[in-house]
């Protein structure tokens, strides 16, 4: 598609319809090619614990929501703080300089499951991930990437 070109094909979705992970990765593609402002806004919409057998943990819903195209593209995706962890500890080892002033939510021994933690959590990691997105060569870094698709 040309300048004009929006995510939709023929037979469109709706607009806030959530976007595949085949569209998120046409998307990243057309962010490389970066011939018109779009951009991506985060949303930390939801937390839920879950409870395995082993193991206890937090589930934030992360909404990705791409403006500046016709539609207001949105994709829905899960992580929990391991996740995130992971994606910290990844940029570190290629962009260490570009990152250090970006505060990654501390972890915490206790706690983790009270409503405050949560919704501390919850805005913390919105933060994060917009000021990681502000940094060009992070929001095209494979790293980042990987965590959204």
């Amino acid at each position: 598609p040309g300048p004009e070109g929006h995510l939709d094909a023929p037979g469109s979705p709706s607009p806030n319809s959530s976007m595949t992970t085949r569209e998120l990765q046409e998307y990243w593609r057309k962010e490389k090619r970066c011939w018109r402002r779009v951009k991506l806004l985060f949303e930390v919409a939801s937390a839920r614990i879950e409870e395995r057998k082993v193991s206890k943990f937090v589930m934030y819903q992360i909404v990705v929501i791409q403006t500046g195209s016709f539609d207001s593209n949105k994709a829905v995706l899960e992580r929990r703080y391991s996740d995130f962890e992971m994606l910290q500890k990844n940029l570190l080892k290629t962009f260490r300089e570009e990152i250090e002033d970006i505060a990654f939510p501390k972890k915490h021994l206790v706690g983790n499951f009270t409503e405050e933690m949560i919704s501390e959590r919850k805005l913390a990691f919105k933060e994060y991930l917009t000021l990681l997105y502000a940094i060009r060569c992070v929001r095209r870094s494979r790293e980042f990437i990987d965590f959204l698709t």
